[in-house]
């Protein structure tokens, strides 16, 4: 649901930034002494407002698309996952790819734990004031891995329970 909002507010935002920018928009004529007074219209203010306004609604609309199957799931009260109106083979399909995503990312907790440093690709244990907010940024990635390996088991366990039905 979150996602549909979300793109919904990029859909307006685009759009005022597409009226406003056009809006602004001023053309003018560009000549030189090179080209001996010739030149070409262009167009100056206004103009990368609207244009970024339009890349802005447009990625909000494709949000939307996305999104349009798990809006008709929720709706049907299955959590947006549309597991109960998946075939036996779908089911099965979903089954090896959550248990593929679950062990990966155990693997990737346990290598964590084991080495947080390694993982430190935007330098904020390096970069810490103190050992005390490292220690928190940690835990706080441990958590959200854990976080996100335990909502993948239930998922697989819902998925376990559609199979045995």
């Amino acid at each position: 649901m979150g996602r549909v909002i979300g793109s919904t507010a990029a859909i307006l935002q685009g759009g005022f930034e597409v009226i406003d920018g056009l809006q602004r928009m001023q053309i003018g004529v560009l000549t030189s002494a090179e080209t001996m007074g010739l030149g070409g219209v262009v167009a100056v203010s206004g103009a990368v407002e609207g244009l970024h306004g339009a890349v802005v609604a447009v990625h909000g609309v494709r949000g939307l698309v996305e999104s349009g199957g798990n809006i008709l799931h929720m709706a049907k009260g299955d959590g947006g996952g549309g597991l109960s109106s998946q075939t036996r083979e779908e089911l099965l399909k979903s089954k090896i790819s959550y248990e593929k995503l679950i062990a990966e990312h155990q693997n990737k907790l346990e290598s964590y734990k084991n080495n947080p440093y390694a993982h430190d690709n935007q330098g904020l244990l390096k970069n810490a004031q103190t050992e005390a907010t490292r220690q928190k940024i940690i835990q706080g990635r441990i958590n959200a891995l854990q976080q996100q390996i335990n909502k993948q088991l239930g998922e697989l366990e819902k998925i376990n329970q559609l199979l045995r039905e």
